[in-house]
């Protein structure tokens, strides 16, 4: 349901979500929390998603000031989790099992 869309914003913990008509944007508000609660879980913190219709929703406001990429390469420690971890968080009650 949700691969025919894309993220176009964010706003704090609300993710915006863009599709391309609005019965695609209800089939997708069925199972919205069940999706929210996946990327919440992968993220590590909260993700709402404001379903939106594709060229419906304002554009984000643009940034005033550009991102500077050197400030953001010291992730405090614990903060990313290895692929293993990624799995063991999506699949509640896994275990590694070393041969």
């Amino acid at each position: 349901r949700f691969q025919a869309g894309r993220f176009t914003g964010v706003d704090g913990e609300t993710a915006q979500f863009a599709l391309p008509d609005p019965i695609h944007r209800d089939r997708c508000a069925e199972c919205q929390a069940e999706v929210e609660h996946a990327l919440s879980a992968h993220f590590g913190r909260r993700i709402r998603l404001q379903l939106v219709v594709e060229g419906s929703a304002e554009p984000p406001p643009a940034d005033d000031e550009p991102v500077a990429w050197e400030e953001l390469t010291d992730a405090p420690p614990g903060a990313v989790a290895s692929p293993i971890e990624h799995v063991l968080q999506a699949f509640e009650g896994a275990e590694v099992v070393e041969e």
